[in-house]
């Protein structure tokens, strides 16, 4: 299909409009800083990313930002620092700063101008509200927002639920929306059970 047959683009915000791994390294900075020896960015990364796929696996209803703050706990534990509780919970709100890719705004906008745009995010509604609204962002560039996935009317983090959702949006694999493309980040894509078609 060529691009001009989509009439609407999805958009998995954190890794693919947001610089996820930016914000962590340098929100996770007060953590890593105590560390006595100077960790790589891969190094922060890697650690992060199994913390917090382990964290998911056993509580995969956790609200994110409440997720981040175990993963923070995890991390200080794995590298020897003592922590408050609190610092956690900072960890966990920091979501909201974490900064866009430069050119995330004017290519929404862009695209605005062709297709529908809507947001497909497994975070919760504070953090992706926070980034949102934060100038020169995103602020009423999204015609719809699926917002922290609401399955059963329960909160849902998880890669399944993720994964369930936009199954959902696409009516399910038997009957693929040939007019809905999925956009995101190779690296971010963890969704195995995604049908190949509609997604870049």
């Amino acid at each position: 299909m060529k691009l001009s047959d989509y009439k609407a683009l999805t958009f998995d915000v954190y890794g693919t409009l947001i610089d996820w791994e930016s914000g962590m390294v340098t929100a996770l900075k007060p953590l890593t800083d105590k560390t006595g020896r100077a960790l790589t960015r891969d190094e922060i990364l890697e650690a992060h990313a199994y913390y917090e796929s382990e964290t998911q696996r056993w509580t995969p209803e956790k609200k994110y930002s409440d997720l981040l703050g175990i993963v923070y706990r995890r991390l200080a534990e794995e590298w020897g620092v003592t922590v408050s509780w609190e610092e956690c919970q900072a960890y966990g709100l920091s979501v909201r700063q974490w900064p866009a890719f430069d050119d995330s705004r004017d290519a929404l906008e862009y695209l605005k101008q062709h297709f529908k745009l809507m947001v497909l995010t497994n975070t919760d509604n504070v953090s992706f509200s926070g980034s949102n609204a934060r100038p020169r962002l995103f602020q009423f560039v999204f015609d719809l927002r699926l917002r922290v996935f609401k399955v059963t009317s329960r909160f849902v983090s998880s890669i399944k639920a993720f994964c369930d959702l936009f199954l959902a949006l696409s009516q399910g694999p038997r009957n693929w929306r040939p007019d809905i493309l999925h956009t995101e980040d190779d690296k971010d894509r963890k969704c195995d059970e995604l049908p190949n078609k509609g997604q870049v």
